[in-house]
Formats: C-alpha cells, structure tokens, sequence
C-alpha cells in the first residue's frame, strides 16, 4: 500500500524518506546502516552501490527482490 507497487526500488525511496522525515530518523538511519555494511559483506560489494541495487542484483526481478529484503533482513536479525 505504501509503496504503489511491489519493488525494491520504491521500498528504498519509502525507507528514505521515513528516515528523514521521522523525528528519531537519523537514530533508525544509523541502525539501518549496520544491516547495509553486513549486506556488502555478505555478497563481497566493494563499490558505492546502494543496498536496493546489490539486493536487485542478486534477484530474479524487482518483485522478488523486494521478497529478498525481508529474508536477508531477517537472517541479520537473528546474527546481530
């Protein structure tokens, strides 16, 4: 519903504009940072890509990297 349509890309644009927009942004900013640097190192990304486009690589399509996310969200959850 928040996101229009099921993508990565637009999960990406949601998730940033929350950050900035949320008094305690910057606080969920830095948290989320933790799960992007685990993200690089789990695939070996050494570049500036952005975590949308690493998780959308590594997908069949947008929609299944928008499933991604969560599976590789929850598998941080439960190392950190």
């Amino acid at each position: 519903m928040y996101l229009g349509k099921p993508s990565i890309h637009h999960l990406h644009c949601y998730l940033d504009g929350w950050c900035h927009g949320n008094p305690n942004g910057l606080r969920e900013a830095l948290s989320f940072s933790h799960f992007v640097t685990w993200l690089e190192k789990k695939y070996e990304v050494k570049s500036t890509q952005g975590w949308e486009k690493i998780i959308d690589f590594w997908s069949v399509d947008e929609i299944s990297a928008l499933d991604h996310f969560f599976t590789l969200l929850d598998e941080f959850q439960q190392t950190s």
